[in-house]
């Protein structure tokens, strides 16, 4: 650069003030050094978001497996509970409606525990799953970029969106 000392230059002699500004070589080993920066932020990278994502995965699977589960042995309740609730009906002669005055106000309270347990055992499930599809979505979209530095301004932008959300 203009007015910048250069060591070799100076031992040589040479003006170090009225050099001129480094040529092409100079400015591909500052593009090769930046290069090797940004490739080792991305192998680190790459590493801690395969890690987060394999967690996030494992964790999801997990909830998943215990909310199919916990809604097979809840619909086996529900089930279980509306028999008696439909037994009363066809007593009484009416048509099998559930909100009929037969029915005592305890068995309609633990029906309506029973389907509300069922609701929040599904949306588990279904925000297990979108957080599995949005782990992808982060993982394919921080490696789709070929250059270095915009890989690294795309993982950086998602992650702080994520830690914002955690």
């Amino acid at each position: 650069m203009v007015g910048s000392v250069d060591v070799e230059a100076a031992k040589d002699g040479v003006d170090c003030l009225n050099a001129s500004p480094p040529g092409p070589r100079a400015a591909g080993y500052a593009a090769e050094s930046s290069s090797k920066l940004w490739s080792v932020y991305l192998a680190e990278s790459e590493r801690h978001d395969k890690a987060l994502a394999e967690s996030w995965k494992g964790d999801m699977d997990g909830l998943l497996i215990f909310s199919g589960l916990f809604s097979a042995v809840v619909t086996a309740f529900f089930v279980a509970s509306l028999q008696p609730m439909m037994q009363s009906n066809q007593v009484s002669g009416s048509t099998p409606t559930l909100t009929t005055s037969v029915n005592p106000p305890s068995l309609l309270r633990a029906n309506a525990l029973w389907c509300l347990s069922l609701l929040s055992s599904l949306l588990c499930a279904l925000c297990a799953t979108l957080v599995q599809q949005w782990a992808r979505q982060y993982t394919q979209a921080v490696g789709r970029r070929t250059a270095a530095h915009q890989r690294a301004r795309v993982r950086a932008f998602l992650l702080q969106g994520m830690s914002a959300l955690a």
